[in-house]
This record gives C-alpha cells, sequence and structure tokens, in this order.
C-alpha cells in the first residue's frame, strides 16, 4: 500500500473520532490521567506497521492527512527528529459545524519498538504564535496514535484525551 492508501486510512479513523463519533468511551488502558476523558477509535489499515509509523513520524505531512488543517508549522528545529526529543508544533484546523476554528501549540513525542510506535502530542499553553482572535486555543489536550504490527497490517488506535473542564 503506498502513502495515499495509508493517508486515507488514518484520515477516516481521526474524520471518526473528531467529527461523528462524539463521546466514545474508551476502553483498554484507559487515559493517562484518569480524571481526564478519554475517547478513542481504532481499526486496521493494509499497510506494513513500519509504514504507518514513519506516516506518523513525518510531522510536516500531517496537512496532507489529518481533517481540517488549515494552517500547520512545526515550531522546533526541523532537524530534530520526535524519536529522540519533542518536537513543538502550531496547528489550526476548522471548528466542526457552527464552532469556531480551533488552534493550539502541541509537543509531539514518539517511541518506536518492535513491530509498532506510539506518538503522543501534548498541548500547552503558548503565547507564540499569537492566538487569531477568531479561534479558540486549546491548551489542555492529548492525543496518542498508536500502531501495532497485526500480520501483514497494522492495528491502530486514535485516542484523544481532555481534562474534564473542557468538556
Amino acid at each position: 500500500m503506498g502513502r495515499g492508501g495509508i493517508y486515507r486510512g488514518l484520515w477516516f479513523g481521526a474524520v471518526f473520532l473528531l467529527y461523528a463519533a462524539g463521546p466514545v468511551l474508551a476502553t483498554g488502558d484507559g487515559p493517562v490521567d484518569p480524571a481526564w476523558d478519554s475517547h478513542h477509535v481504532e481499526g486496521v489499515i493494509p499497510a506494513p506497521a513500519a509504514a504507518v509509523c514513519d506516516t506518523l513520524r513525518a510531522l510536516e505531512t500531517f496537512p496532507e492527512w489529518f481533517p481540517g488543517i488549515v494552517h500547520w508549522q512545526v515550531l522546533s528545529d526541523a532537524s530534530v527528529d520526535p524519536l529522540l526529543a519533542g518536537v513543538r508544533v502550531y496547528g489550526r484546523q476548522l471548528g466542526p459545524g457552527f464552532l469556531a476554528d480551533r488552534d493550539y501549540v502541541v509537543l509531539y513525542r514518539m517511541r518506536r519498538g518492535p513491530g509498532g510506535c506510539r506518538l503522543q502530542a501534548d498541548a500547552m499553553a503558548a503565547s507564540e504564535p499569537a492566538r487569531p482572535d477568531d479561534v479558540v486555543r486549546i491548551e489542555a489536550m492529548r492525543t496518542l496514535w498508536t500502531v501495532a504490527a497485526d500480520g501483514e497490517q497494522a492495528r491502530v488506535e486514535y485516542r484523544v484525551e481532555i481534562p474534564p473542564r473542557l468538556v
């Protein structure tokens, strides 16, 4: 499967969770912080887990496949590898329905192991770049992509964790 197929697989999972699923309560490991609300979707992408992990590792490609991104900027040194250190990214996404767009600065960190990977993004309070007047800045949220080999394909979970004050 080429990169386009991997993009479609990741995109459908993210769209389902962000726009269609609403409050789908997670099962499995649960949120990192039990006080936070956790929502997730999972599925299988017919591509090797290593190829899906490589796609997630290429943070600069997110606007090519992640739903609703209207602005994306890697703020950290482009040579920084998310496997070695955190990478700061600014993103702006279309708000669902009639809600305002949202923007955020997140710190991405990636871990790889035999047969898979985990990409975690933690939103943070940030004064730069400045928040545009027409968006809601997200300062507390965590997303997790977990990829595991399942034979010749990849089992992928996308989880969003939100503190209770934002729900």
